[in-house]
């Protein structure tokens, strides 16, 4: 917890708060993400099928409590970052972090590949827009 000046040995309550307020949000939100996830009926191979309660039903177009239950015990939902994202979309701050912290993985792992020498990346890189890595990759020499 040390950041912006904080002391090195934060009270206990303050510890205790801060983590209680990132597990309550960190919750909440895969929560929606799972509820979004069960809407889209997106849902892991292993249990590929439907999923209880179809689209939504008449009337009220969404799904209630007893479906995301019958949802969780039947097939697991396949949550992706796209459900995160979309639970996320109207708070503007937090949507462009998870676009920045994607972009920092995937700038990543495509340094990672550069540096264990794969090749075939480098071509690939050209092709999907990273021009500049595939660039210095070849200006090594490799």
């Amino acid at each position: 917890m040390f950041g912006f000046g904080d002391d090195l040995e934060p009270l206990q309550a303050t510890v205790d708060l801060v983590e209680d307020i990132l597990m309550d949000f960190i919750t909440s939100t895969a929560s929606a993400a799972v509820d979004v996830a069960i809407a889209q009926g997106s849902y892991a191979k292993a249990g590929a099928g439907g999923g209880a309660g179809g689209g939504g039903g008449a009337g009220g177009g969404g799904r209630n409590a007893g479906d995301r239950e019958a949802a969780l015990l039947g097939p697991r939902p396949d949550l992706k970052v796209e459900h995160i994202k979309f639970v996320v979309r109207k708070d503007a701050r937090k949507y462009a972090r998870i676009q920045e912290l994607l972009q920092m993985e995937s700038v990543i792992k495509s340094a990672r590949q550069v540096r264990s020498g794969d090749v075939a990346w480098a071509a690939s890189a050209a092709e999907q827009g990273e021009e500049d890595l595939a660039r210095e990759y070849k200006e090594q020499g490799q």
